[in-house]
């Protein structure tokens, strides 16, 4: 997969119920498109990999 043209998003942290739902509701809110994403537990540690695409400024998809 290319990854020209995306945004990284790297979250790192306490992990909680509910943590990364909250996250992808701002992201819908704000019309970004997940391209791919990981995400890792350990414990009560979180760490999440999301690549983005601005879904209002992709010029693939608007054609």
């Amino acid at each position: 997969m290319a990854l020209e043209g995306l945004t990284a998003l790297e979250l790192t942290g306490a992990d909680r119920t509910g943590l990364i739902s909250e996250v992808f509701v701002v992201l819908a809110d704000m019309d970004c498109g997940v391209v791919e994403g990981r995400t890792w537990t350990h414990r009560v540690h979180l760490g999440c990999l999301i690549f983005l695409r601005d879904e209002e400024t992709d010029t693939e998809r608007m054609a």
